[in-house]
């Protein structure tokens, strides 16, 4: 805690590095995990402190592979005490489920890959291997899609939002994620979509949509391309979506869209905290940032 002094040693011999003689020190809880200092204890010249370090294991600092799933993960989710995973690799393709996020079971849904799990009310997977929907995220049941197909899905205040990731695809919606009807205002192909100040936004093959009720969308005057959509403190940004898209765009009210400056492109996913909004990029191979 910066405060607590462990052990205090006089009349060091110089030259000789100095000795904790103390018992293994304590954090603050007992999930705490004492780790080493924060230097290299070296030999005594002059006056020295070291600082104990602790770790918080599972909380982001350590990592371990978890049991029961051996395939390329799309997608991830939490809801009502149940982690649910989108799988899609050899034989091991399907929806995967964990009580603690460590230990993984397979569903009753073993084929196919999957690019979105969403919750709202109940589970919604979406990818090649079809939509389906759950209400314990144990067991699936397929969703009944009345236009084109469902291959990801986004939620948000209610509602689903979602589409195809193939050219001359329809947006699609629903209001329970059991049922999708096909939305009116656009034809094309889906490839993220965004529920925030009372607005949906999408970004598509065919640009930047917007709508207030996620069945009727307009098209705002961003350019043809698909776009990843992100939302924080009142502005929203859209980064091209594909390898040869070295764009982004901005927009205070999501329906008219500003140029910003970039040199990378390939945004995949992005978030917004802290004040900075943060995107994958696979033409840089890394992170862009701006804020």
């Amino acid at each position: 805690n910066g405060t607590t002094l462990l052990e205090t040693d006089y009349n060091v011999p110089y030259g000789p590095p100095p000795v904790y003689n103390g018992g293994t020190p304590a954090g603050e809880t007992e999930a705490h995990v004492f780790v080493g200092w924060d230097k290299e204890i070296i030999p005594a010249t002059e006056d020295a402190q070291y600082t104990a370090v602790f770790l918080l294991p599972n909380r982001g600092q350590v990592w371990t592979k978890a049991s029961g799933v051996s395939a390329v993960t799309k997608a991830v989710g939490y809801a009502d005490g149940l982690f649910v995973s989108g799988c899609a690799g050899s034989t091991k393709w399907g929806i995967y489920y964990s009580e603690n996020g460590k230990n993984w079971t397979r569903s009753n849904i073993t084929s196919g890959g999957f690019e979105t799990i969403t919750h709202g009310g109940v589970w919604v997977a979406a990818g090649d291997g079809g939509a389906y929907y759950s209400e314990d995220g144990k067991n699936w049941i397929a969703c009944s899609v009345n236009a084109g197909s469902l291959k990801c899905a986004f939620y948000g205040d209610g509602m689903w939002v979602g589409g195809h990731n193939n050219s001359g695809s329809v947006l699609l919606y629903s209001y329970d994620g059991i049922t999708w009807g096909q939305a009116d205002g656009t034809t094309t192909t889906l490839k993220s979509a965004k529920r925030a100040a009372g607005l949906w936004v999408a970004g598509t093959s065919g640009g930047i949509y917007y709508s207030e009720d996620g069945k009727n969308w307009t098209k705002s005057n961003a350019p043809d391309t698909g776009y990843t959509i992100t939302f924080g403190d009142g502005v929203w940004v859209a980064g091209g979506a594909y390898s040869d898209s070295s764009i982004v765009y901005y927009s205070d009210d999501g329906k008219t869209w500003t140029e910003g400056t970039t040199d990378s492109g390939d945004f995949e996913r992005g978030c917004y905290g802290a004040g900075v909004f943060v995107m994958t990029s696979g033409k840089q191979n890394g992170l862009v940032y701006s804020g």
